[in-house]
């Protein structure tokens, strides 16, 4: 009896106490990850709207909990990535107007012991939101201005809101909601939304830049202020870039023009893309049913040239704790790989494998990545999603399975 009371107690401070603790753990570890994310994120739309070329960025919402025999776990903790409302950007020059639809973006975690604020990216900036805490953390700060002679705006536009624990893919297109003749010239005066007042962010981060005129409280509604420039675009220093990016839907006409607006270099261009870059094919081969454990091979043949250094990632997220039963799972905890130019990124119930090109890859060349020393269980597993993601490109999706 005595035994019974002490093994009793024993699962009650394990659940009350270690489980929470471990739970925390993950729950950070996540926290990281999709911090890494976020920041992946936001250099995709920023190259999305001034490199004119399509970027495909995804975000690991959410994250699950490891099995336990004697505690219980919490329900996964599931993320959510959303757009804010849309608001207007307006630049006028008194006589003439123009507004261009802009949006934030929010990632808000449903963790279940971590208490973290929300993440945001607006105008070029990401940070943590931690007002009930006293304050907020840039992550990475704002390229409206940055070498003090052009103020340069990329809008974001369309709705998006998803919710789960698996990965979202946010589908970046350049768009061409403006042209160069539609930009007002002359003194200009540009409002911008933002949710930062210049106490919080902008005061500090304008600092010394001369196009910068403050930042009006309330300018939109209670939370959202203006963001005041203003800009002599006659001025051959002074140049003003505008350029629109679409979330999920590609622009009717084509890709829009690179940095349109007035000043200076209104008539330079960056040369358009031929063509999204993505793939012709991409493979995940199949395991062998009841032989594990099993050597897999992953292929994928550009469309377009590979510059040097950039990366094609292999996401096999879907494999890990892909439903309730652990031993279902595809465990590459102990693979490794065959191609040297390839490296895994593993973390609890993530794993990833990232090509990077060592020089150029043309077109029409095929990759094939053998991974070694797969487990997982003898037959019968579910099919499994494996996404080939381009770093300068696009998304394409296989399955496998084992059998």
């Amino acid at each position: 009896m005595f035994l019974l009371a002490f093994a009793v107690i024993l699962i009650s401070m394990n659940q009350a106490y270690v489980v929470p603790q471990e739970n925390s753990e993950i729950e950070f570890q996540h926290f990281q990850e999709v911090r890494s994310d976020m920041v992946s994120v936001r250099s995709s739309i920023l190259t999305a709207g001034q490199a004119d070329v399509s970027q495909f960025a995804t975000v690991q919402m959410g994250t699950n909990y490891p099995p336990r025999i004697f505690a219980v776990n919490p329900p996964p903790a599931s993320g959510t990535i959303q757009t804010s409302d849309s608001y207007d950007i307006v630049i006028t020059n008194g006589s003439d107007t123009e507004t261009i639809s802009t949006r934030f973006i929010q990632y808000r975690n449903g963790y279940n012991n971590l208490e973290v604020g929300s993440m945001w990216y607006e105008n070029s900036i990401l940070y943590l939101d931690e007002t009930q805490d006293g304050g907020r953390v840039i992550y990475e700060d704002q390229q409206l201005v940055t070498d003090g002679n052009t103020l340069r705006i990329t809008a974001l536009q369309n709705e998006f809101d998803q919710s789960g624990t698996g990965r979202a893919t946010l589908e970046l297109y350049p768009t061409e909601a403006v042209t160069a003749d539609d930009i007002p010239t002359g003194d200009v005066d540009i409002t911008v939304p933002t949710r930062l007042t210049a106490d919080q962010y902008w005061g500090d981060a304008m600092q010394g830049q001369s196009f910068y005129d403050g930042v009006t409280e309330d300018d939109y509604e209670t939370g959202i202020h203006g963001l005041e420039f203003s800009i002599d675009t006659t001025q051959d220093s002074n140049e003003l870039q505008v350029n629109t990016v679409g979330i999920r839907s590609e622009p009717d006409e084509g890709p829009a023009k690179q940095n349109v607006g007035s000043g200076s270099n209104d008539d330079s261009t960056t040369p358009p893309s031929d063509g999204v870059r993505g793939f012709t094919s991409v493979n995940a081969g199949n395991l062998n049913k009841n032989d594990s454990p099993d050597n897999q091979f992953f292929t994928f043949t550009v469309n377009q040239t590979l510059p040097d250094g950039e990366t094609v990632t292999i996401n096999l997220d879907d494999t890990q704790n892909a439903n309730p039963f652990v031993s279902d799972d595809i465990d590459y905890s102990s693979a490794s790989l065959q191609n040297n130019d390839a490296s895994f990124d593993r973390g609890y119930a993530a794993v990833s494998i990232i090509y990077t090109a060592d020089g150029d890859i043309p077109a029409g060349t095929q990759i094939e990545i053998e991974v070694t020393n797969v487990r997982y269980p003898n037959g019968n597993l579910d099919t499994f999603s494996v996404s080939f993601e381009r770093s300068d490109g696009t998304t394409e999706v296989d399955t496998f399975s084992d059998g």
